[in-house]
């Protein structure tokens, strides 16, 4: 997928449990998500009341709850906000501590019907059409059967067999050849009102099984066919204190991305998400747009930091759990942890750790540390916000690691728990760059940095497998380079022990330095740390918790630990033996003293999925009230409980605050929109909840997303269908729909009838993607079904006949290759296994460098990579769904339209004739509804009657979102209004689409005068319908919009910019100057003068400057202009279309800075190049000659000056060759500008045909002659005579200058008109020139062939048969108001004809005049 797409997310809102009005709200479908998202994990901030300011920080110091984001399973977060400012009831005394903010209470309970669990899946199998009426069981399929019919009536069960790489392969065979499949089983499910089980462990350590379990629990029952009744029985919950803001749907979402912890980022307003697979993402909390984004593993491999024993992470599926941010002075580090839950493989023995080499090492961790920079506007763009600065394995648990302070200046402690639990500290500092390497990061990184907010970088998974030989596995690893961790040496500081029989273990740690908090499942004890001393002691003796889930610190005396049920707040006294307080005073004089642990309260607390510590002892609770629905919950003692006095959060005995509960619960039978398969934008295939399938368009599904008029496919799958795909049948010619419901079933359906001819039971994981396989070989006419497990489903496409089932692995399957005769399956964990089409079994299984060289060996290999199906909008199509199995209603309801692509159909169709419009007047149908959704309607009661009576747009139900670096996030939209009060950046790509729309409606005839309304309205008046809320658009985003964008859309940019730059003040605009000239391109090193911020610098200078450059300093203009001139001569510049764009609009000013000569002549050169120099969609060459253009129209002198000296005085030939080109192209475009100059100009091609430089000569000839063919042609003023190779060129003061072509010199020159010629010509035999002055009104008749004095006399002209210069006839005519004519109307209308040697005729527009000669 190109960087340059601008994508437009549309929502069709598939929720039938919406509101009863037409056009349903987005909270409703918001809502609906959350409530049936699986929480993970929730984090919360708060709100300083200082300056009455909002300032977003991790809410660990007991302020009021302003904002809480909520991870889910499914990838996704849902941010919060307080409905209202709450009040401080109580004043806080802030801890300056670092704590834990999330924690996850997983449920092996999952909330609908598992599909994992055996029993589960004989309940709902999905059976063949015939068996909807007559009930007969499904038919089976064992996993070598040969062809069957697609409407068979037996049972079809999927082999479940997961291959362990270990085994010998006698064993692999055996086990494929089916003794004995593992089986996987889930707890029963309850409904969502039960109360969830609860783990008996770390919530951080989560095994393969429970996140398999996890990943069940988000599937949906099938529903019966839809009853749109939307009444609910359920009361409305009281006003919220908080509000559901924002749906983030992160670059990647869905099944295997849950989102596993959440932090806030201190003193910004942004929101750091970790997902399990590894990725990494920043989003503002404003409006969710993502900042940063990155996946761990495929970012540049680090050295381990010196002491660190080198381990090889390859073959490992990581899972990343634990995510831990700390600010150390002014940086900010991120650390982040990961297990394989999938394999017990040995650790390396890392120096210092203390257990024998024949402890059993049950698990490694991977651990991984970035720097977490704090950007400025101008760098948000282009430097990345995470950069990895160390990363290494070592022995012990997932949980048992923790960056802490020690009151070092200088460094950090990392914690670290071996397996034989002994605590260990090392000293971490982040050590100074070397030279040189930031800049060649950010260099790297420009390279590669998608700077389109729609952009969506693509991790390439198969990297590792690289076509080498197998000799040289060792010498081809990339050296990695070293990281800027530096740690210190390992300090034991002793063992871990909670007391006598205790086997739990260790769950987690919190360290508030010197005091540190241990615990396990059942267990909490405190340890005082002494770094000095390298040791620690136990504060007081183990105190047993049972089931605990969380444990936080809040200070040295007190910490609170979480548990299923309840929370329980401790607090550490210092007693003697008879357990009274013991004073300071007392310990100082020796007294005895001993730590003891007092409960100071208990809170009960309900079922929950997540929670998180709010201290001093506020627990936040995401889960459920008695009717099921979704809520957060804050819990506290009741005599610190900080309700807001004028919130109307409902309070229960004074102890737990609802912030926010859904309105209702979704019900298992409500009808949802789970698929979309567009086609075209007429043409969209859409999958439901019930099973069904229909066909629609855009506008159908705008007006009604249920389809009810819809075609509708004959029979209904047993579950929801969550993916569609359409195949092509190249037999027949004609393609197949191809769909997979949430029970793992796959089904086909015929794509005309839209009926079911086959369905099977194939999969316990959805259906992730369908691929067509090879033309040739043993898969010919098959398609390969895959299911998010890696588990592969071949079936021949003629008849949909079932054919095999490939079985899966432990870790995903990531690339796929085939030959005639085989199939290799390649693994994210580093291994790849050989699949036999011939005997449908596994050969062998290898390693990826054993893989690669099976590759490199033979050409016939062909690859089908599968991350494909992660894109959400193929290339070159403009219409998209956005995921695939997501068990989000929003997320599955949302269709992507490339905006350029749509931009550009429109621009063609608006240049067809008139029958071939109304032929596809489809495509305008559809982009009125795109467009309607956009539109504000309510603002302008007369702007609404414009749209919908004069371009034909009707408001509509759709809602729309935000793309953001291949983010979307979907808004809460209360009324239209609030669209343009989220920020800047939205405000800013909905003004965009909204006004590029616009503009290509303008280009049809019938709807231009309206359309230029509707964009003046939407450009210039919104701010004041508005109101003070209005966020006015980014200039910013529009600028680095610009970059890669279309020509159609860069129309719509800068219409935008200059309107919002018109209502800049002067303060405002100064503001913008000062940010960003330090990044122009000219005071940039030359390492990042061609870095994205530099030409975001230049275009906000620049366009600043051209309108507001009397606001700006001389230096400031002088550095601007530099800039273009380095743009303009540098033939590796990307941003050359900038700089030609900025030398069209401001040339003026710009020449006052630079030689503006040489800014021509760069301008010339690009303007004739012959090489297509593509900028984005851009050819430098049109936007150079339209630069000219508009350049030679305001500084004629200037660009006629350039001109013929470049002509007359080229640096080389070619060099001329270009101006010349560059004047034909003057002439048959703008001859006006040339007029005036003319003289000159024939002058310098005439020179330019000097015989005595036969090189030159032959070089420019032809191009010569073309010039002045053209000139001739264009400008009566100018004629030439073949025969005598005579030119005669007019002047504006009323000469006429002859020039012989033969020998490249001027003759003479005739002066006999007084004011300016505007024709002459030759007479066919070269002996007389006529020459006519319309505002003389006089005819003049020369002689001008050779006679005998001109031999004696060479370069004088002609004797004219008397004395002096007189001509030889002086005619006088009268045409009246004719002689006013402007110059445009003589190059028209003035011609002369000549019906004999010395007769001529002059005919002036209509009228005729004849003269003897």
């Amino acid at each position: 997928m190109t960087s340059s797409r601008f994508l437009l997310p549309i929502t069709l809102c598939g929720s039938s449990g919406q509101q009863s009005s037409s056009t349903p709200s987005s909270v409703d479908i918001i809502e609906t998500s959350c409530s049936r998202a699986n929480p993970t994990c929730v984090v919360s901030w708060s709100l300083d009341s200082r300056n009455g300011e909002v300032s977003y920080k991790d809410n660990d110091r007991g302020q009021d709850v302003a904002g809480v984001a909520l991870g889910c399973a499914d990838g996704t977060v849902y941010i919060f906000h307080a409905a209202s400012r709450p009040e401080k009831h109580r004043s806080q005394e802030p801890n300056e501590s670092q704590f834990g903010s999330a924690k996850v209470s997983l449920s092996l309970r999952p909330s609908s019907p598992t599909r994992r669990s055996k029993l589960a899946q004989s309940k709902s199998r999905s059976t063949s059409p015939s068996s909807v009426t007559s009930g007969l069981a499904p038919f089976s399929v064992s996993s070598r059967s040969r062809i069957v019919s697609g409407l068979s009536l037996e049972q079809a069960e999927a082999p479940k067999n997961y291959v362990d790489f270990e085994e010998e392969p006698e064993k692999l065979k055996d086990m494929l050849k089916g003794k004995g499949p593992k089986e996987k089983s889930t707890a029963p499910e309850g409904p969502p009102s039960q109360s969830p089980s609860r783990l008996l462990r770390s919530p951080w350590h989560v095994s393969s099984t429970l996140s398999s379990s996890l990943s069940t629990s988000r599937s949906m029952s099938r529903a019966p066919s839809p009853t749109l009744s939307t009444a609910d029985a359920t009361p409305p919950p009281a006003s919220s204190v908080m509000s559901l803001k924002l749906h983030i749907c992160p670059q990647r979402f869905g099944e295997g991305h849950a989102v596993s912890s959440v932090e806030i980022i201190h003193d910004s307003q942004e929101l750091l998400c970790l997902q399990e697979s590894g990725y990494l993402s920043v989003h503002s909390l404003q409006d969710g747009s993502c900042t940063g984004t990155l996946q761990i593993e495929d970012e540049h491999s680090l050295a381990p930091p010196d002491g660190i024993k080198p381990h090889d992470m390859s073959y490992h599926v990581w899972s990343w759990k634990r995510m831990q941010v700390i600010t150390h002075g002014e940086k900010t580090l991120v650390l982040v942890c990961a297990n394989d839950p999938t394999t017990a493989a040995a650790a390396p023995s890392v120096p210092g750790d203390y257990h024998s080499s024949q402890d059993d090492v049950s698990e490694v961790t991977r651990l991984a540390i970035f720097e977490l920079r704090r950007l400025h506007e101008h760098e948000r763009f282009n430097t990345p916000v995470l950069e990895k600065v160390g990363e290494w394995c070592v022995d012990g648990p997932l949980c048992g690691h923790r960056l802490c302070e020690t009151g070092s200046e200088d460094d950090l402690a990392l914690l670290h728990i071996t397996p034989s639990r002994h605590l260990v500290m090392r000293s971490l500092r982040l050590s100074s760059p070397a030279p040189n390497s930031l800049h060649a990061s950010l260099a790297e990184n420009e390279s590669s940095t998608n700077n389109s907010l729609t952009s969506l970088p693509l991790p390439n998974p198969f990297k590792a497998l690289k076509i080498r030989s197998s000799e040289h596995v060792a010498a081809a690893e990339p050296e990695k380079r070293p990281g800027k961790i530096v740690l210190g040496e390992e300090l034991d500081l002793g063992e871990i022990s909670f007391g006598e029989g205790d086997a739990g273990v260790i769950a987690g740690v919190r360290v508030c330095y010197p005091r540190a908090v241990i615990w396990s499942d059942s267990t909490v004890i405190a340890l005082d740390l002494d770094l000095t001393a390298r040791t620690m002691s136990p504060v007081g003796s183990s105190i047993s918790i049972p089931r605990i889930e969380d444990v936080g610190v809040s200070g040295l005396d007190s910490f609170v630990a979480v548990c299923d049920d309840r929370a329980e707040v401790y607090t550490i006294r210092t007693v003697d033996p008879n357990n009274d307080e013991v004073t300071g005073e007392e310990r100082s004089a020796g007294s005895s003293a001993i730590h003891a642990y007092q409960l100071s309260r208990t809170m009960t607390l309900p079922d929950h999925s997540a929670n998180h510590i709010i201290f001093p002892d506020g627990i936040l609770l995401a889960t459920r009230d008695e009717t099921g629905r979704r809520m957060l919950q804050l819990t506290e003692p009741p005599e610190t409980s900080r309700v807001a006095a004028n919130s109307k959060g409902r309070v229960k005995d004074a102890r737990s605050t609802i912030l926010w509960k859904a309105k209702r619960q979704p019900k298992d039978n409500e009808l949802s929109l789970t698929a979309l398969l567009p086609l075209e934008l007429n043409l969209i295939i859409t999958g439901y909840s019930d099973g069904y399938i229909k066909r629609s368009s855009l506008a159908s599904l705008a007006a009604d997303w249920t389809g009810s008029s819809a075609k509708r496919s004959d029979a209904p799958l047993n579950a929801a269908v969550m993916s569609l795909f359409a195949v092509h049948n190249r037999r027949t010619s004609s393609r197949i729909l191809v769909g997979g419901g949430d029970d793992g079933s796959v089904a086909c359906w015929d794509f005309s009838s839209l009926a079911l001819t086959a369905r099977w039971t194939l999969f316990i994981t959805p259906l992730r993607k369908v691929i067509e396989a090879p033309d040739s070989g043993c898969l010919k006419d098959c398609i390969l079904c895959i299911a998010h497990d890696g588990t592969v489903a071949v079936i021949a496409i003629d008849g949909c006949q079932f054919l095999y089932l490939i079985p899966g692995s432990i870790a995903p399957l990531e690339h796929m290759y085939f030959d005639s005769q085989n199939i290799l399956l390649v693994y994210a964990h580093g291994w790849a296994r050989l699949w036999d089409l011939r005997t449908q079994e596994f050969r062998r299984s290898v390693a990826w460098d054993k893989a690669a060289d099976i590759v490199a060996q033979d050409k016939e290999w062909m690859e089908m990579p599968l991350n494909s199906g992660d894109e959400k909008l193929k290339e070159g199509t403009f219409a998209g769904a956005l995921s695939v199995n997501s068990f989000s209603p929003d997320a599955a309801s949302t269709l992507l339209v490339d905006l350029e692509i749509l931009l550009g159909q429109l621009v063609l169709l608006s240049q067809a004739s008139g029958e071939k419009q109304r032929q596809s007047s489809v495509l305008l149908t559809q982009s009125r509804t795109i467009l309607s959704t956009f539109l504000t309607f309510g603002l302008s009661p007369d702007i609404d009657a414009i749209c919908q009576e004069g371009l034909g747009v009707q408001p509509c139900g759709p809602l729309v979102g935000l793309m953001s670096r291949g983010t979307f996030i979907t808004v809460d939209i209360r009324n239209p209004r609030s669209y343009w009060t989220v920020s800047s950046d939205v405000s800013a790509a909905r003004a965009l689409a909204i006004i590029a729309l616009l503009r290509s409606l303008a280009l049809f005839e019938d709807l231009t005068d309206n359309a230029n309304t509707v964009i003046a309205f939407y450009a210039s008046s919104l701010g004041a319908l508005v109101g003070p809320a209005y966020q006015v658009p980014s200039p910013v985003f529009l600028a680095n919009a610009w970059f890669n964008a279309s020509s159609e859309l860069r129309a719509a940019i800068h219409l935008l910019f200059d309107a919002g730059l018109a209502c800049l003040s002067d303060e405002e605009t100064n503001r913008i100057i000062d940010t960003w000239q330090p990044s122009l391109p000219y005071l940039q090193p030359e390492e990042r003068r061609l870095s994205h911020t530099a030409a975001m610098a230049l275009f906000l200078c620049g366009y600043i400057a051209v309108s507001k450059y009397s606001l700006l300093s001389a230096t400031t203009l002088s550095d601007i202009s530099k800039s273009i001139a380095f743009y303009l001569h540098d033939e590796t510049s990307n941003h050359r279309a900038l700089a030609i764009d900025l030398c069209s609009r401001g040339f003026t000013v710009w020449q006052q800075y630079v030689d503006a000569m040489e800014m021509l002549r760069a301008l010339f050169v690009l303007a004739t190049t012959s090489r297509k120099e593509s900028i984005s969609t851009q050819n430098a060459g049109l936007l150079a000659r339209s630069a000219v253009l508009r350049i030679a129209s305001s500084n004629s002198p200037l660009f006629m000056t350039t001109l013929a000296f470049d002509i007359l005085h080229p640096k080389d030939v070619e060099h001329r060759k270009s101006v010349m080109q560059l004047v034909a192209f003057f002439i048959r475009k703008q001859p006006l500008v040339l007029y005036p100059n003319l003289p000159r100009l024939v002058e310098a091609v005439v020179k330019s045909l000097d015989p005595n430089s036969t090189a030159n000569r032959e070089a420019v000839l032809d191009t010569a002659t073309e010039i002045l063919g053209h000139v001739v042609k264009t400008f009566p003023t100018v004629d030439f005579h073949m025969a005598t190779q005579r030119l005669a060129v007019g002047t504006s003061e009323g000469a006429v200058i002859m020039y012989d072509l033969k020998t490249a010199t001027r003759l003479y020159v005739l002066e006999g008109h007084k004011k300016r010629l505007v024709a002459c010509s030759f007479s066919p035999d070269g002996r007389r020139l006529v020459t006519v002055s319309l505002e003389e009104s006089t005819v003049l008749v020369w002689k001008v062939g050779s006679s005998f004095s001109s031999f004696f006399n060479p370069g004088a002209p002609p004797r004219q048969g008397h004395s002096g210069s007189e001509p030889f006839k002086r005619l006088s005519f009268n045409v009246g108001d004719e002689a006013k004519m402007t110059i445009a109307g003589t190059l028209e209308f003035i011609r002369f004809e000549w019906p004999a040697d010395r007769s001529v005729k002059l005919k002036i527009r209509d009228s005729t005049l004849t003269f003897s000669t």
